[in-house]
């Protein structure tokens, strides 16, 4: 890859051209989950992990990433409603966190997911003034927390609940706002907040 690396407080990085080398995907490819649950003893397993979870320095050549080229090119699109914020991880969470964690994610009402990514190996030895990414050595891991929830699976966000802060915002214009915006706008593309909600919708 070769790129001009500007450091600054803009963090600018132009790429000007760069190499990929591609694998050869085999007919068959196996991959293979292992799933624990509380009744299993996961605490222990992720606390554990914690302790062992360095990267390697080099991954495997004989490990495959999955293909999807055909699948992105004949997919329909859909809408997924996510919201995922991420932590660093200094020291080891201990197993009361652990378990506190795992109590506050089924006392949720939606959907949610914890991932852990382990780091280590060739990203600590690169300096965290390298590049504007900083968290290198001293980082055992990032925690990723995932939330989702699926269309009109809330009424929160519904525009029969939209109504009630559109129509003090816009009074009675809302109706005729509601109707321009999901002619002009149906897939909602253009939205914060409080911005004017689409009527229901569904992509062909």
């Amino acid at each position: 890859m070769t790129f001009l690396h500007v450091n600054s407080t803009a963090h600018v990085l132009l790429v000007l051209a760069y190499k990929i080398k591609l694998v050869e995907v085999p007919e068959t490819v196996t991959v293979f989950r292992v799933t624990r649950t509380l009744e299993q003893n996961v605490t222990e397993v992720v606390h554990r992990w914690q302790l062992t979870r360095t990267a390697p320095l080099k991954l495997p050549e004989e490990i495959f990433i999955r293909t999807t080229m055909e699948v992105l090119l004949e997919r329909n699109e859909t809408l997924m409603y996510i919201k995922r914020k991420s932590d660093y991880v200094l020291e080891p969470i201990s197993r009361t966190g652990l378990e506190s964690i795992w109590r506050k994610m089924i006392e949720l009402e939606t959907p949610t997911a914890i991932a852990f990514n382990p780091y280590g190996g060739m990203m600590a030895k690169i300096s965290s003034t390298a590049t504007p990414f900083p968290y290198r050595a001293g980082n055992l891991c990032k925690i990723q927390y995932d939330t989702d929830w699926g269309e009109d699976s809330l009424t929160k966000r519904s525009y029969v609940e939209g109504k009630r802060y559109g129509e003090i915002y816009f009074a009675g214009n809302f109706e005729r706002l509601v109707e321009i915006k999901t002619r002009v706008d149906s897939g909602n593309f253009f939205r914060n907040e409080n911005s004017i909600p689409v009527k229901p919708y569904f992509n062909s």
